[in-house]
């Protein structure tokens, strides 16, 4: 059965400023029905155990956090100005007042978006939380020494930038005053209600305030939680602690009073064995890939332990057009040598369905171009690579999967004379380095979930050559085009469907004329619960079960 959903922005408008919400279309190749969620009378109390089998998050710290176990574990430790629910799809897609008292008052042609912030929230160290906590979140992400990845998305925002387009800080657009807080835009801003949702403006303490988050690209490993829970401990690599938010008095489920993140990067078949034994209660890193269709065979989908829902994500290879793959016709042909249905093959049964688009195909505004093979057609990648033979260095993860896939590009590019040499990281490690422009790697084994549903955040963010810095870039190609990071730009001040039909057409046009990744996948989450954990649900926004209402039977 397939679902239509839609992201739902409410928004008072005044003048002549018009607000479209971006949406999802209907997920291609998709017979999955939408699970079940009901907790009345949910069992409250008790600690949660958790693996992160073969990762571990990149950071902790709102301003630098961009990995989706990050923003599982920061969407229950945050309370943005806006927010998504804790339910399925799809009333789990659509923005709700959160820290906001309501959706704001926009005035001066859609320039200006005025919030009234909910008085009497606490952080969880007792701290008032007002606007120049939100405030403080703003300036934070935009101080050039935190590095932020943040810095795309807002930097729209008066005084959020310099001439050169680097961060500036104080934001001068961003004014807090009480429980009042103004967001100044240079130009209407089609999806900014959106991007006020994303978990990099998580209010902070102010500076001078007890707790206030320290300055430092490296991240902080803990802070003063908004949500209804707040990050009492992390070391790097290692455990992480979440505990109930005390002063939290919001709407949000807080089923477990704690939530213990037991092992970091621990072997994925062991983490498979202690949740099937009631040892831990779920692993947020994934299972085995030879586990699901034996786990869909026994327990079914969507029914009892095992959950499988489509996201919007694409997987692919970032080709770094620093180094050996300047080349537009290389570029091509890697994408004609690989083996899309053999990439998704190794990750299991029900992993998703292959793509050659940056665009997923369940995502408002894509449209089915076609251009390259899903199995390997050498026989046109080798007269795109031409003769001579080449070295190249990918990068991918630790797990069993992004082993085995690294061998399998291996073995395709060598049928077209690139010799590629294969280094593994845990998977935050490898988003660090892809995401440093030093770095040196040619291949990058990544994959991309939407931070909220609308083309921007994969076109702009993942192929804009504006916001390329030193660290934590988006754009693991390094692609970096002055006509298309033009015609980007301007798709990203349209409006309404000419939006969605433009990018559209920008995403056929560059991946079949520059080739700046090679897509190979568009994703379903997979997850399994043991028999001693109950309230599962799938956010669909963060893509992950939802650690708020996880509890213990």
């Amino acid at each position: 059965m397939h679902k239509r959903l839609w992201l739902s922005v409410v928004a008072v408008a005044i003048g002549a400023a018009l607000l479209v919400a971006a949406g999802f279309a209907s997920p291609a190749n998709s017979s999955i029905s939408g699970a079940k969620s009901s907790f009345a009378g949910a069992k409250t109390g008790g600690t949660l155990r958790l693996n992160m089998s073969s990762s571990d998050v990149d950071y902790i710290d709102p301003a630098l956090a961009y990995y989706q176990l990050s923003w599982d574990i920061l969407y229950i430790a945050c309370r943005p100005l806006l927010n998504y629910p804790d339910k399925p799809s799809p009333a789990g897609s659509r923005l709700f007042p959160d820290g906001a008292a309501a959706f704001p008052k926009v005035s001066n042609g859609g320039k200006l978006y005025t919030f009234k912030i909910r008085s009497g929230m606490k952080f969880s160290n007792g701290v008032p939380i007002t606007a120049k906590s939100y405030k403080a979140a703003f300036d934070r992400d935009a101080n050039p020494k935190m590095e932020s990845p943040a810095v795309p998305f807002f930097s729209d925002i008066v005084g959020a930038t310099d001439a050169q387009g680097n961060p500036k800080t104080p934001v001068s657009g961003v004014k807090a005053k009480g429980l009042t807080l103004s967001v100044r835009l240079t130009k209407a801003g089609p999806d900014i209600l959106s991007r006020m949702a994303m978990l990099f403006f998580c209010p902070v303490p102010a500076p001078g305030q007890k707790g206030a988050p320290s300055v430092t690209s490296q991240g902080v490993n803990t802070f003063p939680g908004s949500g209804p829970y707040y990050v009492a401990a992390r070391t790097p690599g290692g455990p992480i602690l979440i505990k109930r938010n005390k002063f939290y008095k919001g709407p949000r489920p807080h089923n477990a009073s704690a939530i213990s993140v037991v092992s970091v990067n621990t072997n994925v078949d062991t983490s498979f064995t202690q949740v099937q034994r009631g040892e831990i209660n779920y692993d947020m890193g994934g299972l085995p890939p030879t586990a699901h269709a034996g786990l869909a065979k026994k327990y079914g989908i969507n029914k009892q332990r095992y959950f499988v829902h489509p996201v919007i994500a694409t997987r692919y290879l970032g080709l770094n057009n620093q180094r050996l793959f300047r080349n537009t016709k290389l570029r091509k042909a890697v994408n004609y040598a690989l083996d899309r249905k053999g990439m998704i093959n190794l990750r299991g049964a029900y992993a998703g369905h292959p793509t050659d688009q940056l665009l997923p195909s369940n995502l408002r505004g894509y449209k089915n171009a076609g251009i390259f093979p899903f199995r390997p057609n050498f026989t046109q990648a080798k007269k795109l690579a031409g003769s001579g033979s080449r070295s190249a260095v990918m990068y991918t993860t630790t797990s069993p999967i992004g082993v085995n896939q690294g061998t399998l590009v291996q073995a395709d590019l060598k049928q077209i004379g690139i010799d590629v040499s294969v280094s593994k990281f845990g998977t935050g490690t490898m988003y660090k380095k892809c995401g440093t422009k030093s770095e040196a790697f040619d291949i990058c084994n990544v994959g991309w979930i939407a931070d909220y549903p609308d083309p921007f955040d994969f076109m702009n963010v993942l192929l804009s050559g504006e916001s390329i810095h030193d660290s934590n870039n988006n754009n693991y190609s390094y692609f970096n085009n002055a006509k298309y990071n033009r015609q980007m730009d301007a798709a990203a001040r349209l409006f309404g469907p000419k939006r969605f039909s433009t990018y559209g057409s920008l995403d056929t046009t560059i991946m079949k004329n520059a080739a700046p990744i090679a897509a190979w996948d568009n994703d379903n989450d997979r997850e399994f619960i043991s028999g001693k954990t109950g309230c599962y649900t799938n956010q669909p926004v963060y893509g992950l079960a939802d650690l708020a209402l996880l509890c213990l039977k």
